[in-house]
């Protein structure tokens, strides 16, 4: 499941990304279920997941730290949109002569909505 477009932009709490590059993931951890006598392995899905990483520009000022949990919102240049608390691993980079980066990686920490 994917959500982009080139007029794709990323929310942090209060921090805005732009000129974002981003990709997530819903996942399902699995529970091996199987016995002995089983001929085949058998799996329990467990709760879904959000994870992702993501990488661009920060637009206005950085606030120095995210504090975690923060909610992060996703919206692609299509129109689809995904959103919900997560905590954010992230790391800025600045050059005298470029805009301040910033990347990292995030993990969902309750419910997600997808539009």
């Amino acid at each position: 499941m994917a959500v982009h477009g080139k007029d794709a932009s990323m929310t942090i709490g209060s921090l805005s990304i732009g000129g974002v590059s981003y990709r997530y993931n819903v996942t399902y951890p699995t529970v091996d279920a199987s016995v002995f006598g089983d001929a085949w392995q058998f799996n329990y899905a467990g709760l879904p997941a959000v994870e992702g990483s993501f990488e661009g520009f920060v637009i206005g000022a950085f606030p120095g730290a995210i504090l975690a949990p923060a909610t992060v919102t996703l919206n692609g240049g299509n129109g689809g949109s995904a959103s919900g608390p997560a905590y954010v691993f992230a790391g800025v980079s600045t050059a005298v002569n470029d805009a301040v980066r910033i990347s990292g990686t995030f993990k969902s920490t309750g419910a997600w909505t997808f539009s």
